[in-house]
């Protein structure tokens, strides 16, 4: 089954804090920058490998990521909404970089094995580390919308809602585009005891 989401009574704290720094940056005080980056550049980074895979040198495009965050700010319509903002823009930039590496392989495995900064949940529901690395290597096969969903529901274990926020698309288009995924997913890995195993795990998502 798909591990339930990660939540915590330390939700609305954060949402506070969140909302706290977009109003910093739309007052333009002048460590709101600085405070911006400290607080999310570690869900940036981790989004960007997650969904660009292990291999990926992402130091340019979490620049590029907070660069649009600052350049869109003042669009933000509701403060709350800050980490649901950048996540968006986090997402966008990685399935712009996909499209633009669509052409060479852009998500696989290191040389040295070491398998991608997935959630430790993700791996725990998975048979074992074998399954990790076999549903990598498939997911370079997919289409950057279809990974980039599977992704952040599976991996960065987001529920649909906030995935379709992520996206920017429908709740009814993210179940077509996770139904796509497994489908493909399953579909090439039958042969592969272990992926078929993990993907089994993940059930049918709700219509």
């Amino acid at each position: 089954m798909v591990p339930p989401p990660r939540r915590s009574t330390e939700t609305r704290p954060v949402l506070v804090e969140d909302a706290a720094l977009a109003r910093a940056a739309l007052d333009g005080q002048p460590a709101a920058a600085a405070a911006i980056w400290d607080h999310f550049s570690p869900v940036v980074r981790a989004i960007l490998r997650r969904i660009l895979g292990p291999n990926s040198d992402v130091n340019d495009l979490v620049q590029d990521v907070f660069l649009k965050i600052f350049k869109e700010i003042a669009t933000l319509r509701d403060p709350y909404a800050f980490r649901t903002f950048v996540m968006r823009v986090a997402t966008h930039v990685a399935i712009s970089e996909l499209r633009r590496r669509k052409v060479r392989p852009s998500l696989c495995l290191t040389l040295d094995g070491i398998l991608p900064d997935i959630s430790v949940g993700a791996v725990a529901s998975s048979p074992d580390r074998l399954a990790v690395r076999a549903l990598y290597r498939l997911l370079d096969e997919l289409d950057p919308e279809s990974r980039s969903a599977f992704v952040l529901h599976y991996i960065e274990e987001l529920e649909l809602r906030e995935v379709a926020a992520a996206m920017e698309i429908s709740l009814a288009t993210v179940k077509r585009r996770l139904a796509h995924a497994r489908e493909r997913l399953l579909a090439k890995g039958k042969d592969d005891a272990h992926l078929h195993a993990y993907l089994e795990e993940q059930g049918h998502e709700p219509t």
